[in-house]
């Protein structure tokens, strides 16, 4: 009788380990089926950008997208970046008027990122009025180049035949929101972030195909150095792009619940993975994961 009891106390305390484990790290998959109750919705992981050469939906993607009808995209997409737009960019992220960057950054990093910019023939004087996010975005866009990256969004793939079908798409963040966390990265710590900015440049051909990689596999548990990574060179950007950001996301996607829709919910995989991931919060909020495991 005592070994019974045992055997029960054992097989109750695997059940509760199952529940608090990771769901993510369990399946290959990167699309999944929330549910609660009788309601669900699907979430699918992205990626931001592919080489022409390299696009193919998931059909697990395909099949959600078919078994759904309201599309919710991570960001406001912008179908022409037209120059009033380019203008908010610009008007956000420049200083107010007698801030400037470079004053507030050690003569190493200033001549690091020379270097680094006059590869592409910008001069460092030109990003002295502004912000240290526009310096983010001027090195990303160089290492985009590099690797060719002017193929296609999945993301906005996938929103241009919901607007082709006429199918209402939603999303999580406007654009003016985006703006308004960007202008926010590296003040306050200027130099840490620039520090920081240039060694995601250094290795962004290496966790892009990582990236890739663990998308296509479907294994998320490849983006786990990434994430680390990130965490560690630049906390307190990781808290805005990531925590922050992830906390608010769940927020919404929990309302979407008892709405009458059926949504799929497109993020980029990054945002997925981790324990402060997308996944991992829904779970501990109680949802039920299903991984949707299809070939590609």
């Amino acid at each position: 009788m005592r070994c019974v009891r045992i055997g029960i106390r054992l097989a109750q305390l695997v059940m509760v380990s199952a529940s608090l484990f990771p769901v993510w790290l369990q399946a290959e998959s990167v699309v999944w089926k929330v549910s609660k109750d009788q309601d669900y919705l699907y979430l699918a992981g992205t990626v931001a950008m592919l080489p022409e050469r390299e696009f193919a939906l998931p059909t697990a993607i395909e099949t959600a997208y078919n078994k759904s009808n309201r599309l919710i995209l991570a960001v406001q997409q912008l179908q022409s970046p037209d120059a009033q737009n380019t203008l908010a960019l610009l008007q956000v992220l420049h200083y107010s008027q007698g801030q400037q960057l470079l004053p507030q950054l050690t003569a190493a990093t200033r001549q690091q990122l020379q270097q680094h910019l006059l590869e592409v023939g910008v001069d460092l004087q030109q990003l002295n009025d502004y912000k240290p996010a526009m310096v983010m975005v001027q090195l990303l866009a160089i290492e985009k180049q590099r690797l060719q990256l002017s193929g296609f969004a999945v993301a906005e793939h996938v929103a241009a035949q919901a607007r082709k079908e006429g199918r209402m798409i939603e999303h999580l963040e406007s654009f003016e929101q985006q703006l308004q966390w960007l202008a926010t990265l590296g003040q306050g710590h200027e130099e840490a972030f620039i520090r920081a900015t240039l060694l995601q440049a250094e290795r962004f051909a290496k966790d892009y195909h990582r990236q890739l990689d663990a998308w296509r596999s479907a294994d998320l548990q490849q983006l786990t150095p990434v994430l680390q990574w990130l965490q560690q060179v630049d906390p307190i950007t990781y808290q805005i792009v990531f925590c922050s950001r992830q906390q608010q996301w769940v927020d919404q996607i929990e309302a979407f619940f008892g709405n009458g829709y059926r949504e799929l919910v497109l993020l980029d995989v990054l945002h997925l993975a981790g324990e402060q991931g997308v996944l991992t919060q829904l779970q501990a909020r109680g949802y039920q994961l299903e991984p949707i495991i299809e070939s590609y």
